[in-house]
């Protein structure tokens, strides 16, 4: 069964910079949401409302990121004009890399990555895997992602699904409609122009690819992000879930664009930073390994609680 994902509640919508995010950037409320009744299994989302978010599709061919792909520049609306301030070295919520542009703004990000199988011993344990662009930095005031998740039930079952989601944005957010299994390679993308955003995902071993074009007359381009995140249940108010434990996922054929530009992780054009995800020393930790040589592709690894030892009368 597959968690109803990306869900926001109008009361319990995704803040704009401030104090509520981290004191230096990244949001203290999770970019992807999950909308449950405490207590309740997951639940898979109704054929009526599947088809009416469907109609609201446009299907795409799924497109790489190359100097001569056709992507537009932003509007002048859209573009960073002042440095978008600094990002957290550790985050509550994510794990793995960031990178903010010297100058404009970003058009484009992408990312492949293999989906891991989770081990399902902590019942309501989750993490997503994903892409996308805004939502690091203090001042940022959106943020355009798309990824797969993987989520334990409370009666520890897996289950594992694609999604997008646009914040803040009038709608909710969209789980795709694509099959996801741990071993499968993801390839995704997140593509702005002028007036909208795409969400492109293509599942290479299922050869499934699937897209989404969105009006979008605001987006936050402030930044691009490469990310495991540990998602939040809200209900009224938003508590971190566990973290499931996911063993290792390598982010590979990581780059980002700006206007007239492309570029690995490390390229000069933009400031890159690493992101360790922990909270407390009796939760789990996500902790990003340093980049490979030529700045494409890195790792996180799950890393368990630490346990407190015992005293021993004598």
């Amino acid at each position: 069964m597959r968690s109803e994902k990306s869900v926001l509640l109008a009361q319990a919508q995704h803040n704009r910079g401030g104090p509520s995010w981290d004191k230096s950037g990244t949001s203290l409320r999770d970019a992807r949401r999950m909308l449950r009744t405490p207590g309740t299994a997951p639940k898979r989302r109704t054929d009526w409302a599947f088809r009416l978010v469907a109609t609201l599709l446009v299907v795409l061919p799924i497109q790489s990121l190359s100097a001569g792909a056709g992507v537009r520049a932003a509007s002048s609306q859209l573009r960073a004009t002042a440095p978008p301030g600094p990002v957290r070295r550790i985050s509550s919520h994510w794990a793995g890399y960031v990178a903010i542009p010297r100058a404009g703004a970003f058009t484009a990000v992408q990312a492949t990555w293999v989906e891991p199988r989770i081990r399902c011993d902590r019942p309501n344990s989750s993490v997503a895997f994903w892409i996308g662009l805004g939502g690091a930095t203090r001042r940022a005031k959106g943020l355009e992602q798309i990824g797969t998740s993987a989520d334990c039930s409370d009666t520890l079952v897996p289950s594992y699904s694609a999604w997008s989601e646009r914040i803040p944005a009038p709608a909710r957010p969209i789980e795709l409609p694509l099959s996801v299994a741990p071993g499968d390679t993801i390839t995704a993308q997140v593509t702005a122009g002028d007036t909208t955003v795409t969400f492109t995902l293509h599942n290479v071993t299922t050869d499934e690819a699937f897209a989404v074009e969105t009006p979008a007359r605001l987006l936050d381009l402030s930044s691009a992000e490469w990310i495991v995140e540990a998602p939040s249940f809200c209900f009224q108010r938003c508590t971190t879930l566990p973290l499931a434990k996911f063993g290792n996922l390598t982010f590979t054929s990581t780059t980002a664009r700006t206007e007239g530009h492309i570029g690995t992780i490390t390229d000069s054009a933009w400031i890159h930073q690493r992101i360790k995800l922990t909270t407390t020393r009796e939760q789990p930790a996500a902790v990003p390994s340093v980049l490979s040589a030529d700045g494409r592709s890195f790792s996180v690894r799950w890393q368990g609680p630490h346990r407190r030892r015992g005293h021993h009368l004598r």
